[in-house]
């Protein structure tokens, strides 16, 4: 009987450590695409630096009383006394750059939308792959094969796509573009660096550590922006709490699909997210879903399929 119900276990489709990496990325885009709503529904009271700083901050809060009181041995989380207090003298320069990149890809995605449109920064911010790519291959000789640059050059296209119609008929600020893109390189080393620090923490301290010293690299450029920092009202409260569980369960399900998958992949699966937001405010806000977002949207999907079924995707 034990036999039986071990070989039924290993021939699930759903034992495969990729298939349910794939699941964990697909909860991580549902979890991010609702981001930019609570964002959207919360700068009219708050500042996208604020927001940011509160999403962090009440995030290692939840994640620090989880691993203090409620720490679950399965894969999301490991023995505490293992995993909470890293080797300082090894890995801290690691952590902080972690955190650092962390925060700093978003409080700059956060500055570009002052400065840019929002369809010219979710653009720019999709070049992120291409980043992941690059660097990976210069700073770590990290190797893609010809199916998977494909699928991102695919994905890549539709991306493009998405963002053609505001780039024919829409105003160029180029300071806003350059930071957009700044904040996709960000992004990029935040994937790569993360990949290297789940190869010593699990996936719940990991983020503990990133939000956490996320949000002391934040809290200086809050306070020089002189940007409301304590919100007045209990709506305001119930969106940044809501921003904090969001963080927690897009990143931590990343995280761990950085077990079995590659960061590149990671950051190809990725561009689906400005699709699903786009798709959310058009359910919630009533915003015009264009032909070009009816178009990039199959494109997209033909990309990471082809990216899905890349050598250089799955980790040895």
């Amino acid at each position: 009987m034990t036999n039986r119900l071990t070989i039924f276990q290993e021939s699930s489709l759903f034992y495969n450590p990729k298939t349910r990496a794939i699941v964990a990325m697909g909860i991580s885009l549902i979890a991010l695409a609702f981001v930019p709503i609570l964002i959207r529904l919360g700068e009219s009271k708050i500042s996208p630096h604020a927001l940011i700083f509160h999403r962090l901050w009440i995030a290692s809060v939840i994640l620090g009383l989880w691993k203090k009181f409620y720490p679950l041995q399965n894969q999301f989380s490991l023995d505490l006394s293992k995993v909470f207090i890293p080797d300082i003298n090894k890995n801290l320069a690691l952590f902080l750059a972690t955190g650092i990149f962390f925060a700093s890809h978003q409080i700059v995605w956060a500055w570009s939308l002052t400065q840019t449109t929002i369809a010219n920064s979710a653009l720019l911010h999709n070049f992120t792959p291409v980043f992941v790519a690059v660097a990976g291959w210069l700073l770590f000789g990290q190797i893609w094969d010809k199916k998977f640059i494909t699928g991102l050059s695919i994905a890549i296209g539709g991306s493009v796509i998405l963002g053609i119609d505001d780039l024919l008929y829409g105003t160029s600020k180029l300071q806003g573009d350059t930071i957009a893109l700044l904040s996709a390189l960000f992004l990029a080393i935040y994937l790569l660096l993360a990949e290297r620090v789940k190869n010593q923490l699990d996936s719940t301290t990991t983020l503990f550590y990133c939000c956490f010293i996320g949000s002391l690299w934040i809290l200086p450029i809050l306070l020089i922006a002189q940007d409301k920092i304590i919100p007045t009202s209990e709506s305001e409260w119930l969106i940044l709490v809501g921003l904090g569980l969001l963080t927690i369960l897009g990143n931590i399900t990343m995280l761990y699909a950085l077990n079995s998958l590659s960061s590149g992949f990671v950051a190809v699966t990725m561009l689906l997210d400005p699709i699903l937001s786009a798709i959310l405010a058009w359910a919630i806000f009533s915003e015009t879903l264009d032909f070009y977002n009816l178009l990039a949207f199959p494109v997209i999907l033909l990309g990471i399929y082809l990216a899905t079924n890349s050598q250089s995707v799955i980790k040895e």
